[in-house]
């Protein structure tokens, strides 16, 4: 606070003052800004005070003193203000699609305290929501929150918590979070251990999927749905592995792969030549390697 007064030196060089404390009998004394003063005019004094107590009355006047006597001016009161609240703003939690939970800490320093949250796309915010607890008093850390919905999928939000209680209106730091997109893909590749396998249906109840030339395949799956990915082939008799579980799907999942087993069969006969087994014979057209 600033101490103010008026002096008229009446020629004299005079010594300002200001006694200062919680009552009228005073504590301390400083000297005011403009201490000495001379002429025969009146003039403006002043002293900035500091380190008050918040929500305390104190007394002051102003003191001249000069060769003439001591002069004291009236008593005068000045009430401090009340201590706003202390706010921080802590991380999001329960971020989904469509929504999540604002958190915060408020200190209402003894002075009951309204809690809200603003959110938006910017630092400019546009929508402010009831903390819940809304009200908050005394002097220790209490935690609060709000449940918003209604969001916008894949999208990034600013907020922070603002508090108001009869020592003014304070703000915690600006912080973000963002949104999951409402599907994400599932890829991988499927081959024999050496080569795509083309022509390969890889389903799932949310959807399905069929290799191409390279052996590639991707399905796009709803936001934390939990999906079992299972490969098909008529020419392949098994797979590795067998099928696929992905878990509540927040992200893009790639290298889903599989690797076929192909179906082998034999083929067997007898050559001959007159009722006689004839030796030496190489059959084309068949893969594999031929028997001697």
């Amino acid at each position: 606070a600033t101490l103010n007064g008026t002096v008229n030196a009446q020629n004299d060089s005079t010594t300002v003052t200001f006694e200062f404390g919680m009552s009228s009998s005073y504590r301390d004394t400083f000297t005011a800004a403009q201490s000495p003063l001379a002429g025969n005019a009146d003039c403006a004094v002043s002293y900035a005070v500091s380190g008050l107590l918040h929500s305390t009355t104190y007394h002051y006047r102003v003191v001249g003193q000069n060769s003439s006597g001591t002069t004291y001016g009236a008593d005068q009161t000045l009430t401090t203000s009340d201590l706003p609240p202390t706010m921080t703003t802590k991380a999001a939690s329960a971020v989904s699609n469509t929504g999540a939970t604002l958190n915060g800490i408020v200190n209402a320093n003894n002075f009951t305290t309204t809690v809200t949250f603003q959110y938006g796309l910017t630092t400019a915010y546009g929508t402010e929501v009831n903390a819940s607890p809304s009200s908050v008093g005394g002097s220790a850390d209490t935690a609060i929150s709000a449940v918003i919905g209604g969001l916008s999928a894949g999208t990034t939000y600013h907020f922070r918590v603002k508090g108001s209680n009869s020592g003014g209106t304070e703000y915690g730091l600006d912080r973000t979070f963002t949104t999951y997109a409402d599907s994400y893909v599932v890829s991988g590749t499927v081959s024999d251990g050496v080569n795509p396998i083309p022509g390969v249906a890889v389903t799932c109840p949310e959807g399905s999927a069929t290799t191409g030339a390279t052996g590639t395949y991707q399905i796009s799956i709803p936001y934390n749905a939990t999906i079992t990915l299972t490969p098909s082939h008529a020419g392949y008799h098994a797979w590795s592995p067998a099928s696929r579980t992905l878990s509540n799907i927040k992200a893009n999942q790639v290298n889903q792969d599989f690797q076929g087993v192909i179906n082998t069969y034999v083929i067997s006969g007898k050559v001959t030549v007159d009722g006689a087994a004839l030796s030496g014979v190489t059959m084309n057209g068949l893969p594999g390697t031929p028997p001697q």
